[in-house]
């Protein structure tokens, strides 16, 4: 996940429970025409869990510097829709079909239509409308 146009830090910590995961660092910002922030005072933090049959995530920033700053985020996203043997190293002759994603102001839908017929797809909605989205990110 880039914030500020940077990488973030290795994890300062993760927890995982059976259904949640839990990981904290912090960004990598040094002063720039930019960023004029010090190392370390941006904080993230991400948090995953399960809930009926859906991945929820949430993301935190947390500003530790005596100064207002605004930090860039951009989330990619993308959908193999790979089934179980392929995951476990199978090759496939043939796949089926990568569909045309929906993006609307808060959301992207990712769908596949199987060998099979039938269509499967991810949806991710943001709870906010991002300044910009597109079928592969969201910043």
């Amino acid at each position: 996940m880039p914030a500020g146009g940077h990488r973030c830090s290795a994890p300062r910590s993760i927890r995982t429970t059976r259904c949640s995961r839990h990981i904290s660092r912090t960004g990598p910002w040094r002063p720039s025409e930019r960023f004029a922030l010090p190392q370390g005072v941006i904080h993230i933090e991400r948090s995953r869990f399960l809930w009926g049959s859906r991945l929820y995530e949430r993301l935190t920033l947390t500003n530790f510097s005596e100064h207002d700053a605004e930090v860039p985020l951009k989330l990619g996203f993308a959908a193999d829709f790979a089934d179980i043997f392929e995951v476990q190293g199978h090759v496939r002759k043939e796949r089926g079909v990568h569909l045309p994603a929906l993006v609307t102001e808060r959301t992207v839908q990712l769908s596949y239509r199987g060998r099979d017929e039938v269509v499967r797809s991810t949806d991710i909605a943001f709870s906010l409308p991002p300044a910009s989205i597109s079928p592969h990110d969201a910043e």
